[in-house]
């Protein structure tokens, strides 16, 4: 089986049906705690896999349907990008439909598929590591975009609004009694997410932390796994989960400070940051950066980009007023939510050529601004 993470581009499990199998000896899916040293182990954990469990039939077409959705979600937290998160989850599914008869051994699918793209995930980020020192400029997240017409509409149609409780949830503990991982069976409501979205800023603090220290949080904070389960699928003891878990807490806290600005008042600023921007005049926007502001500008090579972060606001307004009088921020500006907060983005012809998230202070501040023009990471918004 290949484990390059190369995409295998497949829209429905259905078409996979006929697969033949490269090499049955190899798993991908490896699900023992030494999967993390060995990615080739083929161990059955005792909790996913079950020989004389043959009481519920899983069909491959009703797993995608239940799970896939969640599963990229829960790996793109994992990873930083839609991409690399759809290879995962896809090279799974293809796993899966060559082992088809093995499908009624598992006993909890749920806690099967999370520890499968979890390996998978926590190997992609070892290797990625080493690929992202070659990376021309800084290296950003891939954002999530939502346009600001989809997000009224969802929520209108679910008739509550999550944008001042989804990082919250993420960033604080929470209680030992939510339902585990190995007492969730194959129902795809066991799988709910604790939050729709991670902000743009914690996604890029998460970026900052080794493979299992994400691993962790994601678990931990998304999912509500318990130590005991998480130390299962890191190869750790409890108390050191829950000590690393302590400590990214307190690393992803401005990102909490952040959401909670964003989540007040963060709208009404974007907004009134447009109307100038669209008569091209910076200066609400640039007014509002902090003396010590830092600017991350990733363009992957591919389009011009600054190479290094641009620190204190002199700078950071010198190369606004610099890429503006080029002509780079010319095109149609429009509100777009990223990773469930507002930020801005810039089309031409129809097409995203800039996405700008913001990280605020405790006083309404810009912290942090993150600037995206790396065509590979640009969706349109959905």
């Amino acid at each position: 089986m290949n484990h390059s993470m190369e995409p295998n581009h497949i829209s429905q499990p259905a078409s996979l049906l006929h697969t033949k199998p490269e090499n049955p000896s190899t798993s991908p899916i490896s699900i023992a705690p030494e999967v993390l040293e060995s990615p080739e182990s083929d161990t059955p954990h005792a909790h996913s896999v079950h020989p004389e469990h043959t009481a519920t039939v899983y069909s491959l077409d009703g797993i995608y349907s239940m799970y896939y959705s969640r599963l990229l979600a829960v790996t793109y937290r994992m990873t930083g990008t839609m991409t690399d998160a759809e290879d995962i989850v896809q090279d799974l599914f293809v796993y899966l439909s060559q082992r088809q008869e093995e499908l009624p051994r598992i006993e909890h699918m749920q806690a099967y598929l999370i520890r499968a793209v979890t390996n998978r995930s926590i190997n992609l980020l070892q290797s990625a590591r080493k690929k992202r020192e070659l990376y021309t400029g800084p290296w950003l997240p891939e954002p999530s975009l939502q346009s600001a017409s989809s997000r009224r509409s969802r929520s209108a149609g679910s008739g509550s609004n999550h944008d001042n409780d989804h990082l919250q949830c993420s960033l604080h503990p929470v209680v030992d009694q939510m339902p585990s991982s190995s007492t969730a069976d194959s129902d795809a409501e066991q799988l709910m997410l604790r939050q729709e979205e991670l902000s743009y800023a914690v996604m890029v603090l998460l970026d900052q932390l080794s493979p299992v220290e994400r691993v962790i949080f994601v678990l931990r904070e998304s999912l509500g796994y318990d130590y005991c389960e998480i130390a299962g699928y890191v190869d750790k003891s409890e108390a050191a989960c829950r000590k690393i878990l302590s400590r990214v807490h307190a690393r992803l806290e401005p990102a909490a400070v952040s959401s909670a600005v964003a989540s007040q008042q963060g709208e009404s600023l974007v907004l009134a940051f447009l109307a100038a921007a669209r008569e091209g005049d910076l200066q609400p926007l640039l007014e509002r950066l902090q003396e010590d502001v830092r600017l991350y500008t990733d363009g992957g090579g591919k389009v011009r980009a600054a190479l290094r972060p641009i620190l204190t606001r002199s700078r950071v307004t010198a190369f606004f007023h610099g890429i503006a009088s080029k002509g780079s921020l010319d095109g149609q500006w429009s509100m777009v939510w990223i990773n469930g907060e507002p930020g801005l983005q810039l089309q031409r012809d129809g097409r995203t050529v800039y996405v700008c998230a913001l990280q605020w202070d405790s006083s309404g501040q810009i912290q942090n601004v993150y600037m995206v023009s790396n065509p590979d990471k640009l969706r349109e918004p959905v």
